[in-house]
């Protein structure tokens, strides 16, 4: 599935980076209210919510990044940079700011999100052994992006643990 899709393309990328240089990085962004809105919308509303917002996700990152639904509420984007200091909050500002603050328009109206962002990345000095792994870093932060409403990074270190 897309989940597999987006751990393939995450381990080419690495592969690239340990060949060629620059920096991995693997986004996650969360739909936090999630549950809330299943039990409030029908199952074809939350369909085209999800897409508008698959939608608006591929046209905030560049043509060479990947846009994957991971999970229920989930996404993945998969990019790579000329150098890790490019794979920082600041960077990445633009695409967690166009899914929380531009309402998405269903024919139910317009519904307004909330997401949370988490990056893991890694240069060819500090690589991450598997695509997976790095995927478990971005994930192990989840929680506390959605506690603090924003991006929380963090560089792979060797092991996965939250930042």
């Amino acid at each position: 599935g897309n989940r597999a899709y987006a751990t393939r393309r995450l381990a080419e990328t690495l592969k690239h980076v340990s060949s060629r240089g620059g920096a991995a990085c693997c986004l996650l962004i969360t739909v936090n209210s999630f549950e809330s809105m299943r039990k409030q919308y029908p199952p074809a509303i939350m369909s085209q919510m999800l897409l508008a917002v698959a939608r608006r996700l591929r046209q905030l990152v560049r043509p060479l990044d990947v846009v994957t639904r991971v999970g229920p509420n989930q996404f993945a984007i998969i990019t790579h940079q000329p150098d890790i200091s490019h794979c920082s909050p600041q960077s990445y500002r633009r695409i967690f700011d166009g899914v929380n603050i531009k309402a998405i328009k269903t024919s139910a109206g317009f519904i307004t999100l909330k997401a949370a962002m988490t990056i893991a990345a890694c240069d060819e000095k500090e690589i991450a052994p598997t695509a997976e792994a790095l995927m478990e870093l971005a994930q192990a932060n989840v929680g506390k992006a959605i506690e603090t409403a924003g991006i929380v990074a963090s560089r792979w270190s060797g092991e996965v643990q939250p930042a």
